[in-house]
């Protein structure tokens, strides 16, 4: 693992600074081999046997990832300028759970850029959190079309967050 010094203040540091391999031994191609397994829809217990490691580094591999992603995700993903926001909600049946959830789903119609997600039930609840964290991510003045597959849990959080609506 390479490692850089600064000569500004004088200190060494490593090029995995501030990404999901920091501080992890492992070597960066087989971590990425091992999560791009798992992303197509190999499971934790057959990537641990077909890259000869643990499941329980498996899934601190993914837990790290998905946490640097959201980080990244936090930090570029603000004042943005859509103009066609599409809300949607896919069933999800999760491995190791008993019951389904949903994955509530924000995307740019144009560019199909992710702005907002989240997982959880159907519910008034879950629509109000994808919706007031689009809004938090879009710019002061920004008013997007909204458009949806007509659930009406939409509705009240689009005008709980945008104001009335208003038909011309």
């Amino acid at each position: 693992i390479q490692d850089f010094f600064c000569k500004a203040c004088k200190r060494k540091f490593t090029v995995r600074r501030h990404t999901a391999l920091y501080r992890l031994k492992a070597p960066s191609k087989r971590v990425a081999q091992a999560l791009h397994a798992i992303a197509e829809g190999l499971s934790t217990r057959a990537a641990a046997r077909v890259f000869s490691t643990s499941e329980t580094n498996l899934r601190s591999w993914l837990n790290r990832a998905g946490q640097h992603s959201r980080n990244l995700h936090e930090r570029f993903l603000h004042a943005l300028q859509l103009t066609h926001i599409q809300l949607d909600e896919i069933r999800l049946k999760l491995y190791g759970t008993v019951e389904a959830k949903w994955l509530w789903i924000a995307s740019d119609a144009r560019t199909k850029l992710i702005p907002a997600f989240a997982l959880g039930a159907r519910t008034q609840a879950f629509a109000h959190q994808l919706v007031h964290e689009v809004a938090q991510r879009l710019a002061p003045e920004c008013l997007p079309v909204f458009s949806s597959d007509g659930l009406a849990l939409y509705f009240y959080s689009l005008t709980a967050h945008f104001g009335s609506w208003v038909q011309t």
